[in-house]
């Protein structure tokens, strides 16, 4: 049961609270669903719902080598939660295992494809695209951040009637990496 605060309560008083402390609310949250018998698996999102036409539009740059893609940002258990298996044929369960690790990034096979071929003559199909694995991405050229590339997933489309299109899944884990929930950015966050 979720309980929500009418904002005519003496308590709805937003400037009363900093980031940490929503953040620690809506860990609490997650973790209290992950734990509740009737469900399986619970995940957030965040400017992403599952094939449903709700993407960002970003890039993946290896060094200088920049493809435009997706970017949705996810909770671990969004691929358990979604039954997305690695392009190896990974479990969804095991993909979850790997987006678990701090500062780690899944891209979908066709995006690892073609940040493996960029300029490359000698083209590499995904089964082999795990070349990319353990190396690092950044959202934009020259960024300070890097993720990890620590997975690959099969490739995913926008929705059931359209083509597969590329995508990094950066991995969302909130109060780490100076990464918090606050009250503007709240009503981004998908709960599934």
């Amino acid at each position: 049961k979720v309980g929500v605060l009418p904002r005519e309560s003496s308590e709805w008083d937003v400037t009363l609270r900093g980031q940490e402390e929503i953040t620690d609310d809506f860990n609490l949250f997650m973790a209290r669903l992950n734990e509740h018998q009737a469900i399986s698996a619970a995940c957030h999102t965040r400017a992403h719902a599952h094939y449903v036409m709700k993407n960002s539009y970003g890039y993946a740059f290896i060094d200088t080598i920049g493809i435009g893609c997706y970017w949705r940002g996810v909770s671990p258990d969004y691929f358990t939660v979604f039954k997305v298996k690695g392009a190896d044929g990974t479990s969804p369960e095991e993909m979850t295992e790997r987006a678990k690790e701090p500062g780690v990034a899944i891209l979908t096979a066709d995006l690892a494809e073609k940040l493996l071929n960029a300029g490359n003559d000698e083209k590499k199909s995904h089964h082999v695209a795990t070349e990319i694995l353990g190396k690092r991405i950044t959202a934009d050229k020259g960024a300070k951040y890097a993720y990890l590339v620590n997975g690959i997933c099969e490739p995913q489309k926008f929705n059931e009637t359209t083509i597969y299109y590329p995508a990094r899944y950066q991995i969302m884990q909130y109060g780490k990496n100076n990464n918090y929930v606050d009250y503007s950015s709240i009503s981004d966050v998908d709960v599934y």
